[in-house]
């Protein structure tokens, strides 16, 4: 049983390694390099990638196409990933639903002029028909913005995975759990025996109980690793981390709030210390009603959370 649990962890490590290297670890990237920007186009508004401003994507005017796979990454357990593709998504919805306005609105005004040349003139009902087309054109305009407004949102979470901590800062994002575990193949292998261990849990004052949602974990050198669940049973604790000792913290970018997920305007972090061989609890204390959320598709006006 001794052999066994010391084979465990070793055998983690090669899984998660060959999920890194089948990802397709856009998450190696550095911000200047990799991060998405948004760039108008004649048709659109195309996505391009690092200085360089190579075309990703473009979300299209008149006939948009899906492009929530090229804002959520190869990466998909990178953080904001998912997060992106939710607002990659209801941009196009938002766009698809202009573009029918606006298309209609073209060819509605495209036949009364086509009539009124063939007349000679301008008749009454020529006059309602480019009146009516004007309508649509006129209602399709704030679905666009709206969708403009979904992409540039789809774009800032994306980039989040390149970001990198300020000094001395309390909040910390950088590389995701890809280039981490490309960098550890080549550390040297770690004495299980000197593994601490950490749950976390999440307590709501609001709703007086524990949350089931996910974290990100922030490393002693900075770095973040995958999304971490916590649990809402009795007792709020999710399933256990071992970890090497030192200084790490729970990062929370979201919470539920109802049926829907919430994003947080500004990173809550609770920093704690995994000592050799023992157990740390990790309680995150918060009032969801009392936080100011970003507005996203399952919270559009971005109000707070009234449940």
């Amino acid at each position: 049983m001794r052999s066994l649990r010391l084979l465990a962890p070793l055998l983690c490590v090669a899984t998660t390694a060959a999920a890194a290297q089948q990802a397709g670890v856009d998450s190696a990237c550095t911000y200047s390099t990799c991060a998405l920007s948004i760039w108008p186009a004649w048709d659109g508004l195309a996505v391009v990638r690092g200085t360089t401003e190579s075309r990703v994507a473009n979300l299209h005017f008149f006939l948009p196409r899906d492009i929530t796979s090229a804002l959520r990454g190869r990466d998909t357990t990178a953080i904001g990933a998912d997060s992106a593709a939710a607002h990659a998504r209801r941009a196009l919805v938002l766009r698809q639903t202009g573009a029918g306005f606006t298309d209609l609105g073209a060819l509605t005004i495209g036949v009364a002029i086509v009539r009124a040349l063939a007349a000679g003139r301008v008749s009454h009902r020529d006059q309602a028909v480019a009146a009516a087309g004007l309508g649509a054109i006129a209602i399709s305009v704030p679905l666009q913005f709206a969708a403009d407004g979904e992409l540039s949102r789809a774009v800032w979470w994306h980039n989040l995975r390149y970001t990198r901590p300020p000094e001395g800062g309390s909040v910390a994002l950088g590389p995701t759990l890809a280039s981490q575990r490309r960098d550890s193949a080549a550390a040297p292998a770690i004495d299980t025996t000197s593994l601490g261990r950490a749950r976390v849990r999440v307590w709501d004052n609001g709703s007086m109980r524990y949350l089931q949602t996910r974290a990100a974990l922030r490393l002693p050198d900075g770095s973040m690793r995958t999304v971490y669940s916590t649990g809402s049973g009795q007792d709020g604790w999710g399933g256990e981390l071992r970890l090497p000792p030192g200084q790490y913290a729970v990062v929370l970018s979201r919470f539920p709030c109802g049926t829907n997920e919430y994003f947080l305007k500004t990173l809550i972090t609770q920093p704690f210390v995994i000592a050799p061989a023992q157990l740390t609890d990790v309680t995150v204390t918060l009032n969801v009603r009392q936080l100011d959320v970003a507005a996203s598709a399952g919270n559009p006006s971005g109000g707070r959370c009234e449940r």
